[in-house]
């Protein structure tokens, strides 16, 4: 059997956490996260593994070039461009000679029974195999896979962001696939996502497609609060324990050199790491794990927390329930709970990523935190907003009478209604309506209903310059767009890929943006998304500034808009 583990990804809510070293390298439990998947392959006497990745290459190469690893035949695959799962499995498609090839997220652990999995796979003569499990049903989802009573796929459906996830089986990251399927695909050059794509296309064939249901321990990274319940779920499940040193006490262990004082108090499952040094009077209280060269002095106090490497807490100190990033100082007799803690401040863009709806109440830079980052922030969206309200005002007044001409022609060329909505996705996933100059035919019946795809002769021309949405303006004072940003888009345009989603829809959608500006309108699917994560990424004024002074000689070259 062979391994694809797909370590590369947006992995967006994990942003703040990578980015010093990719998701596959951080560390649980003071182990990176990739020998939890590579001893798991280990088990099961998988050692040809392909490694399919996007960036940070470099770095993990040279982690896995170790002398434990080589019983191991690894390869390697950089994605030259977004392409989406299935996608890089058909670019490899050569690499794959084993007839059941087993596909991992590069941020998963797991106990599965793979043994099981595959006679499960088998049996049923399937050709892609999807493992699932049942969430809690309050659980929001990213993607929910229904399938019928003898296991085969029904349909995969994204995150509906505008009501509460139905109770289904969601995907675990696991998937067994017999690689034959994929020469299907061969032609295919754009983006395809491995469930709603790949999937839809091989049922669309007869091709059968099932899923496991499994009830054993898996889990992935996704979020912060996945990330710190992981550490705990290792600790209480005693994986890796040759890593963490010799054990003493009950469940609780310590790297070389660790010093321990004999009045501290420290009740497990707890991992201290290398030369961690516990001053008198200090009390811990597991889960916790605490990385290399940290210092607790003297009666400071931690539980049910994750602490990084050469991290100090001074005299009296507390910390419970939080993420303490590396090379974080805790002053002395401060208190912190439920806290993430980082070494370095925040740029604008990644503002923008940190998790949304996060249990972890707050974020905390080191102190003092930087005044000018903050009045640049604070800047930034005053401007911004400020901007969008005047900007939008003087275009209104601008085109006003290009307004009253556009409402004439539609009425007398194809009557009533002079405008159509279309419900979009704003910020965070909110729903709004944006209205445009309907350009379409109507249903005669029903006269709010269009004709798909028929565009009436005034219609043509209103789209071809754009003119169409300027009763978009409206939504950028209303404050659901801005003038800059990603287009807004409908829950079914971005099913495809769910991290492309989740980026774009951190921020206001916009009238014009990167995208728009870009290239000789010859855009593809991969392109419009990494125009749209390099501007969330990098969102600034200035860059706002100079997307709109490009779309005008964008316009005047003939291009859409879109």
């Amino acid at each position: 059997m062979q391994a694809v583990i797909l370590a590369g990804g947006l992995e967006t809510n994990l942003s703040i956490l990578t980015r010093r070293y990719p998701k596959a390298l951080l560390h649980v439990a003071n182990q990176p996260l990739i020998d939890y998947v590579l001893s798991y392959l280990r088990q099961w006497e998988i050692r040809d593994v392909i490694f399919c990745l996007n960036e940070n290459t470099g770095i993990l190469k040279e982690y896995l070039n170790q002398a434990r690893f080589k019983d191991f035949t690894f390869r390697f695959y950089e994605e030259p461009h977004p392409r989406g799962t299935a996608g890089t499995l058909v670019d490899i498609r050569k690499w794959l000679t084993d007839e059941h090839v087993l596909i991992l997220n590069g941020n998963l652990v797991s106990q599965m029974d793979i043994s099981t999995l595959v006679h499960y796979h088998d049996l049923k003569k399937s050709y892609f195999t999807i493992v699932t499990g049942y969430p809690l049903k309050e659980a929001p989802q990213n993607e929910e896979i229904i399938f019928r009573a003898d296991g085969s796929i029904q349909s995969v459906r994204g995150q509906n962001y505008a009501s509460e996830s139905l109770y289904r089986a969601v995907p675990l990251g696991l998937y067994l696939l017999n690689p034959k399927i994929l020469e299907i695909f061969s032609r295919y050059k754009g983006y395809l996502d491995l469930k709603e794509q790949f999937v839809a296309a091989l049922r669309k064939q007869n091709i059968p497609v099932f899923t496991y249901v499994s009830s054993e321990f898996t889990r992935s990274v996704r979020t912060i609060e996945d990330y710190v319940q992981l550490n705990f779920d290792v600790l209480y499940q005693n994986w890796m324990t040759n890593f963490w040193g010799s054990q003493f006490g009950n469940q609780v262990w310590a790297g070389r050199g660790v010093q321990i004082d004999d009045s501290a108090e420290i009740i497990g499952p707890v991992v201290l790491g290398e030369y961690t040094t516990i001053s008198a009077g200090v009390r811990i209280i597991g889960p916790a794990v605490i990385g290399k060269n940290c210092h607790f002095a003297e009666n400071s106090f931690l539980r049910e927390s994750v602490v990084w490497n050469h991290t100090v807490f001074r005299r009296a100190s507390h910390v419970e329930f939080s993420l303490v990033g590396e090379g974080f100082t805790i002053q002395e007799k401060s208190y912190f709970s439920r806290q993430v803690m980082l070494d370095m401040p925040f740029e604008l863009g990644e503002i923008n990523l940190l998790p949304r709806n996060m249990r972890i109440e707050s974020i905390l830079l080191p102190e003092p935190v930087p005044v000018l980052k903050t009045l640049q922030i604070e800047f930034f969206r005053i401007a911004k907003r400020s901007l969008d309200v005047l900007g939008a005002v003087f275009l209104l007044a601008l085109f006003a009478p290009v307004w009253v001409l556009s409402g004439l022609f539609v009425l007398l060329g194809s009557g009533f209604p002079i405008f159509e909505k279309e419900r979009r996705l704003g910020l965070q996933g909110k729903p709004f309506f944006v209205y445009r100059f309907r350009t379409k035919k109507t249903d005669g019946k029903k006269a709010n209903k269009t004709v798909s795809g028929e565009f009436t002769r005034v219609g043509k021309f209103l789209k071809l310059l754009n003119i169409d949405e300027l009763p978009e303006l409206f939504s950028v004072l209303k404050g659901d767009m801005s003038l800059v940003g990603p287009r807004p888009l409908d829950l079914a345009d971005m099913r495809f890929s769910p991290g492309w989603r989740d980026v774009r829809l951190r921020v206001k959608p916009g009238i014009t943006g990167l995208w728009q500006i870009s290239g000789e309108n010859k855009h593809t699917f991969h392109e419009w998304i990494r125009n749209d994560i390099f501007y969330v990424r990098n969102q600034s004024f200035l860059l706002d500034v100079k997307i709109l002074l490009k779309t005008p000689f964008r316009l005047l070259r003939g291009k859409q808009i879109r």
